[in-house]
């Protein structure tokens, strides 16, 4: 887990889209925030993450659940997430869910186990396939898919993607 400084950009700034800066907005309040990013590869699932971050005036804390070995490590490692969270005031971004829901689905399952039982955990959780409903629904989470950005849009991201170099922990990609 790597804690990244958003660049001093906000929702506008990454979203032309109005439909889906309401639902980001929606989903903030009542805290915790928990959000499921849905889109293709190069939508700005990470560019959005680390706006809702700055509009939170929180680092977004980048955590790869890939290298999770099993079901008890998940569940250490989601409350070593949240307590370090809940005491810097970060926001947990989990990166690596597909590579679950695509071969390892015990510890998919072991991963949304762990996150509902810490409900007052906040996340982004940023996924190019296709997450299910009642995956979302069952961590209390809304889901938002984003399309392909326009090439104003994809011009836009690659300068804040520009910015966010010089920043510690570099740039997503999910």
């Amino acid at each position: 887990a790597r804690p990244v400084t958003p660049p001093a950009a906000g929702l506008t700034d990454s979203l032309a889209e109005p439909d889906v800066l309401d639902a980001l907005r929606r989903a903030q309040a009542p805290p915790p925030l928990r959000l499921v990013l849905h889109g293709p590869h190069g939508a700005g699932k990470y560019d959005v993450a680390l706006a809702l971050a700055h509009e939170l005036g929180s680092a977004l804390l980048v955590v790869d659940v890939r290298g999770w070995a099993d079901a008890a490590e998940v569940r250490a490692q989601i409350q070593r997430v949240h307590r370090g969270a809940a005491l810097f005031g970060w926001l947990p971004y989990l990166h690596g869910v597909q590579a679950l829901m695509q071969g390892e689905p015990q510890r998919l399952r072991s991963l949304l186990d762990a996150l509902a039982e810490e409900p007052s955990l906040g996340f982004v959780l940023a996924m190019a396939a296709v997450w299910p409903q009642a995956h979302a629904a069952a961590l209390s989470a809304t889901r938002i898919e984003l399309g392909f950005p326009s090439a104003e849009r994809r011009a836009r991201l690659w300068r804040r993607a520009g910015a966010a170099r010089g920043v510690v922990g570099g740039r997503g990609g999910v």
